[in-house]
C-alpha cells in the first residue's frame, strides 16, 4: 500500500521496495523471473504464477481503491494507520505548506 500510495505524491520516493524485499525473505522468488520466458515449469513460471495468482490481484484492488480516493500526482500528504489490523489512509495538509511551514520553523527561510 505504501509503495503504490507514494507513486501517485509529487513530492514522494517512488523507490520500488516490495520486491527487493521479496528478493530477500523468499528462497524461490526472484523479480527478475517475472520478464522471463517460461523455463518449462520452472522458477521462472513458479514466481510468474505466484504473482498472477496471488499478488497481482491484491495490487489491482489497492489501486483501484486509490484510483477512487487518492487519484494521482497530488501535492497532498496521505497518512497510513493501522487500525486493530486495518490500514486506513488519511487524507494531510498540501506537502508544498507543510514544507514551507518546517523550513521557516527550522530558520532554512527567512
Amino acid at each position: 500500500m505504501d509503495e503504490a500510495l507514494n507513486r501517485r505524491l509529487r513530492w514522494a520516493s517512488k523507490q520500488e521496495r516490495v520486491f527487493p524485499y521479496l528478493n530477500t525473505v523468499l528462497s524461490w522468488w526472484d523479480t527478475n523471473l517475472l520478464v522471463m520466458s517460461d523455463d518449462e515449469g520452472g522458477q521462472a513460471s513458479f514466481c510468474q504464477d505466484f504473482y498472477s495468482e496471488v499478488l497481482d490481484p491484491h495490487l489491482l484492488q489497492i489501486e483501484d481503491f486509490l484510483d477512487r480516493y487518492v487519484g494521482y500526482s497530488t501535492w497532498d500528504v496521505w497518512y497510513m494507520r493501522d487500525i486493530v489490523g486495518d490500514i486506513v489512509i488519511e487524507k494531510g495538509t498540501d506537502f508544498r505548506i507543510l514544507d514551507w511551514e518546517r523550513r521557516m520553523g527550522s530558520g532554512e527561510w527567512k
